[in-house]
């Protein structure tokens, strides 16, 4: 475990090697905007994605503009400093002018208290967690975790919410629970899947940026999984630390399958039963159920 990830024993968490203790101390302190626009995922639930379009929709459709810049520019992920990082990505948003657009993978425990208290727009996506557990285990394998894991030893750790950012139950639920404020849009992957113009719609909307047909159809074009796989701007192939290649030499990509269902070419029915019973366990009492995702 260790490998890729540390327990930050102050809160409990299991974090990425690249979240410090002083980037978990400076978000106590963090200085949110009521402008400001957080992405706010589980890892691996349709972030990268969510982020494009926000980008998109904030810049009215100018996808020339946005192409010009990687989308860790655009929108930073807050949570880490990788090597090619000049300074923590928290200093760079202090110092942007508004409106900010801003990624986490935070649980509510770690995120600024303004996101909590404040009226900032948050958009968060949930995703069902049995790809959430097959998209994880290809990318810690795939880029953070030497040795690597075999599968059932990371499902071992995710029921056991000691993979990065803990819990998908307790991450997921805390902002099903506030979906319907005003300043709060939950989607889920599975819908951005079925319906791309519908969420695009929906997140201009909630942004307050009117966009005619032509230009949501353009976007929704610039954000289909096949064009943003195909991004160098956004599928990272042009960050160093994500140039990677596996054991037989093969290049690595971010952005891998973004499929819905993946995960029955990987569970045994054992696995899948004892997923299933958790789910019940965990999320009983509440209306998150897996029915969501379909």
């Amino acid at each position: 475990m260790e490998t890729f990830a540390r327990l930050d024993e102050e809160s409990g968490f299991h974090l990425l090697l690249t979240t410090s203790k002083e980037i978990v101390d400076r978000m106590k302190t963090f200085k949110v905007r009521d402008d400001d626009v957080w992405v706010i995922t589980y890892p691996k639930s349709g972030t990268t994605w969510m982020q494009e379009i926000v980008s998109a929709v904030c810049a009215d459709g100018d996808l020339e503009t946005i192409n010009k810049t990687s989308l860790t520019e655009r929108v930073p992920f807050i949570d880490c400093v990788f090597p090619f990082d000049k300074r923590p990505p928290y200093i760079d948003l202090e110092e942007m002018t508004s409106r900010r657009l801003i990624k986490t993978h935070f649980p509510h425990q770690l995120i600024p208290p303004g996101v909590l208290k404040q009226t900032p727009k948050v958009i968060y996506v949930a995703r069902n967690p049995k790809d959430v557990i097959v998209s994880c285990f290809y990318f810690f394998n795939g880029f953070i975790s030497e040795p690597k894991l075999k599968w059932d030893e990371f499902f071992q750790l995710f029921i056991k919410d000691e993979v990065p950012y803990g819990s998908w139950f307790n991450h997921n639920l805390y902002w099903w629970n506030r979906r319907h404020e005003a300043h709060v849009l939950f989607v889920t992957y599975e819908d951005m899947k079925k319906d791309l113009s519908n969420i695009v719609h929906q997140v201009s909307e909630f942004l307050g940026h009117v966009l005619n047909e032509e230009t949501v159809a353009r976007i929704v074009d610039h954000c289909s999984f096949s064009s943003m796989k195909k991004n160098p701007k956004v599928n990272k192939s042009e960050d160093v630390m994500l140039d990677s290649a596996d054991s037989s030499g093969k290049n690595i990509q971010f952005m891998r399958k973004g499929i819905v269902g993946e995960w029955k070419t990987h569970f045994t029915v054992a696995q899948c039963e004892q997923l299933d019973k958790l789910y019940k366990k965990r999320l009983q009492g509440t209306d998150l159920t897996l029915d969501v995702f379909f």
